[in-house]
């Protein structure tokens, strides 16, 4: 009852907190520090002398005329105009700057108690006249960049990110390593917790290497490796977090992107990606499917020694892979103002795999003679269908640094899959054909709720707080039946039947401060998380609830020796949460 009341208790305070520190400033523009009492406001709109257009982001800087000290500024928006405010009585002018245009000056701006709002009306920019042959001037992002909690690789422009999935960008990762089946492990380790743009997949029933697949490369900005997490992601995952961030498209008017690539055995991938922007609303949509098939074969021999009798098993195997994925995500983003974005998105997720198989087994004495000698033909398939609705709010605000984010997602997966075995006794065919077929039915809703506010101090210090809630509901549905010869029918087998619904609440709210002393940088942070769950195996009318409150500190400290050389130390604790898979007791009759 007590870790009830104290974790109600937290969250109050993080939604107090995120609210109090949430408010709007007054203006939408950047006051410098020193600036006497606060009245006026100035005000005008910037155009394309040629064309009359409105110019966006032009820079609007605001000087003292009796010293020329900058006392303010701010940036056009979408439609030209700009504003600045709370400034104080005096007289000044202005410097208007945009790239390939003449700067313009304003001079004589009075700001008095009569008159405390100036409105300069349109100013018009002349295309600048000055030519320049010869010289490119280009700026890159360094290719990897560290943080005090988190390295982040730019990949936009490695040649991975041409034609190829993320699998192939994963490959060139420093830490990371990926198997023949594309799945990940990061320092050694596959238990790791995956998410794109920072938000999870919901897609628990695939492997890494599954979900990787179907993420164009070319859609890809970073990658973000957390190997020691703070305590503002999900403690699950013991090795890291890898947090992919997908490209987003800032220019105006249409534009796109088209790829299509094609390798051997039937591989095709092809990528499209959409998006418009105008003025205040940004509308983007991108499909890709990848098509592939994979082929195989394998040889394995055994040799078993039981008192002094000895035997050989030699298999072989020869199988086929395939996969058909569709992905279709498309959104739009609207500006409320200057501050304030909404964004809303969707996700459809198609994917079929199909596998098949043969395998020949002989198994002889030491003298070759034939004990047994059986050829077992496997056939399986998966669909699996993700829908995924995400609705996502920013606030930014004049302090640089300072912003507040919420998003609210729902996730609906369902999985089916299907699998016929024959065996079949080649030495002895007066043995039956033994046959099986399986069913697997899964469904997972999911529905997740978080908020992030961000407050830098002036003395560089910097505040982070915010909550997360996930509530999941998973029913799992098995089935298997054998054929019998006999009555020339399929038969269910009971014992091997199996039904099982989980459903879990994980409430969890965090605190996170961090600042620099000299050369030192440090972190420190704390995380509450209450978690709740009810599994019930449905056969036997068993049941297992689950309620518990639990405390994940993290630590972070980084010492500058120099330019090039950094020493970095940092806690926290992690935890390994079973998969619902593993929860559920089922036994595996394939074999």
């Amino acid at each position: 009852m007590l870790n009830r009341h104290f974790f109600s208790f937290l969250l109050i305070f993080s939604f107090t907190f995120i609210y109090a520190f949430g408010q709007p400033a007054p203006g939408n523009a950047t006051k410098m520090a020193g600036t006497p009492a606060l009245s006026g406001k100035l005000t005008g709109r910037l155009v394309d002398e040629a064309t009359k257009h409105a110019v966006e982001y032009g820079s609007v800087a605001l000087f003292r005329q009796k010293d020329s000290v900058l006392t303010g500024g701010t940036i056009s928006n979408a439609k030209g105009q700009f504003t600045i405010d709370n400034i104080a009585p005096g007289r000044y002018f202005i410097r208007v700057q945009f790239m390939g245009f003449e700067d313009i000056v304003v001079k004589g701006i009075m700001i008095t108690p009569k008159t405390p709002s100036v409105d300069l009306g349109e100013l018009a920019l002349k295309a600048s006249a000055t030519a320049i042959s010869g010289v490119e001037v280009t700026a890159e992002r360094e290719m990897m960049i560290n943080n005090l909690d988190k390295k982040i690789i730019n990949v936009d422009k490695t040649i991975a990110a041409i034609g190829g999935s993320a699998v192939d960008v994963m490959q060139t990762i420093p830490s990371v390593t990926v198997d023949v089946d594309g799945n990940l492990s990061l320092r050694g380790s596959q238990n790791i917790t995956i998410l794109v743009d920072g938000k999870p997949s919901g897609l628990a029933e695939l492997s890494s290497g599954d979900l990787l697949q179907q993420i164009p490369a070319s859609s890809i900005q970073s990658i973000e490796i957390v190997t020691n997490p703070s305590v503002r992601y999900d403690p699950e995952g013991t090795s890291g977090i890898i947090n992919i961030v997908l490209k987003k498209r800032s220019l105006q008017g249409l534009n796109g992107q088209v790829s299509l690539t094609g390798g051997t055995n039937g591989s095709y991938n092809t990528s499209l990606n959409l998006n418009y922007r105008k003025d205040r609303i940004n509308v983007f949509a991108g499909y890709d499917n990848r098509v592939g098939t994979f082929k195989g074969r394998g040889t394995s021999l055994r040799t078993t020694n039981v008192e002094d009798f000895t035997s050989e098993l030699n298999q072989k195997d020869v199988y086929e892979f395939s996969r058909n994925m569709h992905n279709l995500n498309t959104g739009i983003d609207y500006k409320l103002n200057d501050l304030n974005t909404l964004t809303f998105n969707f996700q459809l997720r198609d994917m079929n795999f199909d596998n098949d198989g043969t395998t020949t087994s002989l198994t002889t004495t030491e003298t070759s003679d034939t004990m047994r000698y059986f050829n077992r033909t496997s056939n399986s398939a998966r669909h699996i269908n993700s829908l995924n609705y995400t609705l996502s709010y920013k606030r930014e605000f004049t302090t640089k640094g300072k912003e507040l984010t919420a998003d609210f997602m729902v996730i609906d997966n369902n999985m089916q899959g299907d699998q016929d075995i024959n065996q079949n006794e080649i030495r002895a065919p007066e043995f039956p054909l033994i046959r099986q077929s399986s069913k697997s039915r899964n469904s997972n809703f999911m529905y997740m709720a978080q908020a992030n506010f961000v407050y830098p101090r002036e003395n560089g210090s910097r505040i982070e707080t915010g909550f997360k809630s996930t509530i999941k509901n998973l029913s799992m549905r098995n089935e298997l039946a054998e054929y019998s010869s006999t009555t020339d029918n399929w038969v269910i087998n009971p014992q091997a039947n199996n039904d099982f619904d989980y459903f879990e609440q994980i409430h969890a709210a965090y605190g996170i401060y961090s600042a620099s002393l000299k050369k030192f940088k440090y972190q420190l942070g704390l995380r509450a998380e209450q978690l709740i769950s009810d599994s019930d195996l449905l056969k036997g009318e068993d049941s297992f609830d689950l309620s518990y409150l639990s405390w994940f500190p993290s630590v972070h400290i980084a010492f500058e020796q120099s330019e090039k050389q950094q020493w970095a130390l940092s806690y926290s604790r992690r935890i390994s949460r079973p998969h619902n898979r593993q929860l559920n007791p089922y036994v595996d009759y394939s074999d």
